[in-house]
């Protein structure tokens, strides 16, 4: 299936490369038009501590980072992190998640994205800005 020019399944697989995203069974939901919502199931081995029922905080962050970067995606500009600010607003539950990247300014050779976490009651769990650098023209020249 093809959105907005970017095919699904491929943008899924490749996304699927990373080991982590594969643990996390990272699945595209929907993509085109400056967004990407993504899914994940984030189990109890990826907790503060067997009992503690709370995701690790670096789990969180690297699905906001992912979404994030990801998103850039409708723009050819998905580039590594150069930062990314996250705020925790609540304790993120093992489960079912929903991550949605939004981009807030793509640019040649600097982007801004945003991501969302919302867990399975609909609540949002953490937010996250990030900042992107964008990839080199084809050519290898200046952008």
């Amino acid at each position: 299936m093809t959105v907005s020019g970017i095919d699904v399944p491929s943008l899924e697989a490749e996304l699927r490369t990373v080991p982590l995203h594969e643990e996390l069974d990272l699945r595209v939901a929907s993509v085109g038009g400056g967004e990407l919502v993504l899914t994940a199931h984030v189990d109890a081995r990826w907790t503060n501590r067997k009992d503690s029922g709370i995701v690790h905080g670096g789990i969180v962050a690297a699905l906001l980072d992912v979404a994030a970067c990801w998103s850039l995606v409708s723009y050819d500009a998905v580039g590594p992190a150069i930062d990314l600010h996250v705020n925790y607003l609540r304790a993120t539950p093992p489960g079912d998640l929903t991550v949605t990247g939004t981009v807030v300014r793509p640019g040649r050779t600097v982007s801004v994205a945003r991501a969302r976490l919302v867990g399975a009651d609909g609540r949002t769990l953490a937010e996250a800005t990030g900042t992107y650098a964008s990839p080199a023209p084809a050519g290898g020249g200046a952008a």
